[in-house]
């Protein structure tokens, strides 16, 4: 884990860039990153692409998980994902006509230091989400959302770092 920030007297803004800064390295270091550019970092977990951006004025991790839904969007699309975005919590679900993919997003705000278990928490919550909400298109089947149903959270957030 990274200690950047330690004790050090430094303005409101500086301390939030250090932070973002933080995270970017974090996720650089414990995920495959296929690409990189100044404003975000992507990878891909089977067939849903991720960005992962950041900003420093706010400061937030944007988790974007995409996929093809390589078929024309219909109005039972735009029910399901209303009904997605009425029934879950952490992010957001949209469709995208022109390129006819499906998109989940959720954001982090930062506060402290990021923790590899809080990062691996957020990542999986987020494939998990994107995952359920793809399926809930292309089958017509929905699995409810459960909070335990991805990751023991409190394990992950309270194991110590080796």
């Amino acid at each position: 884990m990274f200690d950047i920030l330690g004790s050090l007297e430094i303005s409101s803004h500086e301390h939030d860039r250090l932070l973002v800064q933080q995270a970017r390295c974090l996720i650089a270091e414990e995920y495959p990153v296929y690409d990189s550019d100044e404003t975000g970092l992507y990878l891909e977990f089977d067939e849903l692409y991720m960005d992962i951006e950041f900003d420093s004025e706010t400061p937030t991790i944007v988790f974007s998980a995409n996929r093809a839904l390589n078929r024309a969007i219909s109005d039972r699309d735009w029910r399901t994902i209303h009904k997605l975005n009425l029934e879950g919590a952490l992010g957001q679900h949209a469709l995208d006509e022109d390129l006819q993919h499906y998109r989940y997003r959720q954001y982090l705000w930062l506060q402290d230091d990021l923790t590899s278990g809080v990062l691996e928490y957020f990542i999986f919550r987020g494939l998990h989400e994107a995952s359920c909400g793809y399926e809930k298109l292309v089958t017509k089947r929905h699995r409810r959302l459960r909070p335990d149903s991805v990751l023991p959270a409190d394990h992950l957030l309270n194991r110590s770092e080796d």
